[in-house]
């Protein structure tokens, strides 16, 4: 069976080719100013793109009827001119909205902790350098731009920490 034709667009999908070679033909153009031969534009129905996608590529592929963003928003990609060509969308929406909340969550506490610093002074023989504690982070006050479902995410994670959460449209 033949595997179907995908166009792998920007640096972020080039560095996955290999994984996606081995269900689909692929082709990488990392950008915009790549050249691709005219035949192989002619049958891609498929882009993959993590990055802004210019209206030249998609105008350079007339069967294209896929855009398959691989990141939770779009703003990159201008849907109105997908849809004047009837091309679909599909995005990654909220696909790693909780790791990134318990990643940026993990970093607060261990800058506020500094348990980078601590460990290498245990491992250095000088924990008693490190015996002031910090204050808790209880009680404290935090801002999050914007809340979204990573916004919400770190929101409800401090709330856990007993920390009171102020946050800002991003818009």
């Amino acid at each position: 069976m033949a595997r179907p034709p995908v166009l792998l667009f920007g640096k972020l999908m080039a560095s996955r080719a290999a994984e996606w070679s081995a269900e689909y033909e692929t082709f990488v153009l990392e950008s915009a100013a790549d050249p691709l031969p005219e035949a192989i534009a002619a049958r891609i129905e498929v882009v993959a793109s993590g990055d802004h996608l210019p209206n030249a590529v998609v105008d350079a592929l007339p069967a294209l009827k896929l855009v398959a963003c691989f990141s939770t928003g779009f703003s990159h990609i201008d849907l109105g001119h997908l849809q004047r060509r009837g091309i679909r969308l599909t995005t990654a929406a909220g696909i790693n909205a909780h790791d990134v909340a318990d990643h940026a969550v993990a970093l607060l506490l261990a800058v506020w902790h500094r348990i980078p610093q601590a460990d290498r002074k245990v491992r250095e023989g000088g924990w008693r350098e490190m015996a002031d504690a910090r204050p808790s982070l209880s009680g404290k006050r935090a801002g999050i731009v914007g809340l979204g479902r990573i916004g919400a995410g770190i929101a409800s994670r401090l709330a856990a920490h007993e920390i009171e959460v102020t946050w800002l449209e991003s818009s």
